[in-house]
């Protein structure tokens, strides 16, 4: 997906969320599995945002700043959540998911975009959760391909089943709409562009979860089928 939302954010907005730190091991068992998803807060977050910062920046869809870091206003707010994907004992990828509720005053970014298709597809009496910033770091980008996005995606259906929602929601770039389709979503907008990034997106829509849970759950769990995907999108960015 690689959807930005917002300018970079300064240094000094960045050091008030955390501090940076090292990457460092996260394992100490060498039989740690090939793929790890992790809940990101505090000092974790910095991860969260230097790899957006390497994934938007390796291909210019945002600008440089002196932190190498990216982040936006959600990132603070309660109904948000960046996840944290290992690939072995190093951050590779990330997701933030942001919830909706009616009952509550929370925003989501693709409200301030899409409200008029959220109203007409899926309504703003009824709970959704967006996903948005799926980034991989650069150097996975060909090393992990589409098992290492599948293995982000997981995130999506772990916020999901603790939202208990109606529908994901999805800022898609248009290159990314065949593996979309893949997990079950269906676009509902035409092209619109983000603030402070360099490319548009449709937004696109997940109703049926439970058929999109077991597709994931199926091809993150049956490693025979890592090298026919990683061939299929061996250099595609979600």
């Amino acid at each position: 997906m690689a959807i930005s939302f917002a300018p970079s954010a300064s240094f000094s907005n960045v050091a008030k969320i955390s501090k940076a730190i090292p990457h460092r091991e996260r394992f100490n068992n060498s039989e740690a599995p090939a793929y790890t998803n992790i809940k990101a807060y505090g000092p974790l977050l910095d991860h969260v945002f230097s790899i957006r910062y390497e994934s938007y920046s390796s291909e210019n869809y945002i600008e440089k700043n002196q932190s190498k870091r990216f982040t936006d206003e959600y990132d603070l707010m309660p109904n948000c959540t960046s996840y944290l994907t290992y690939h072995k004992k190093r951050p590779m990828g990330s997701i933030r998911l942001c919830r909706y509720s009616p009952d509550k005053e929370w925003k989501t970014p693709v409200m301030a975009i899409y409200q008029r298709e959220i109203e007409q597809e899926v309504g703003l009496g009824k709970s959704f959760l967006e996903a948005n910033r799926f980034v991989i770091h650069p150097d996975y980008q060909r090393k992990g391909g589409i098992q290492a996005r599948f293995n982000v995606y997981r995130n999506i259906i772990t916020e999901a089943d603790k939202a208990e929602t109606h529908c994901v929601l999805a800022a898609v770039r248009e290159e990314h709409v065949r593996f979309y389709r893949m997990v079950n979503f269906t676009p509902i907008s035409d092209v619109r562009t983000y603030h402070g990034v360099k490319f548009g997106t449709i937004l696109m829509a997940c109703f049926d979860l439970a058929r999109s849970r077991e597709f994931v759950l199926n091809q993150t769990d049956n490693r025979a089928l890592t090298r026919k995907n990683d061939y299929l999108l061996a250099d595609r960015r979600c």
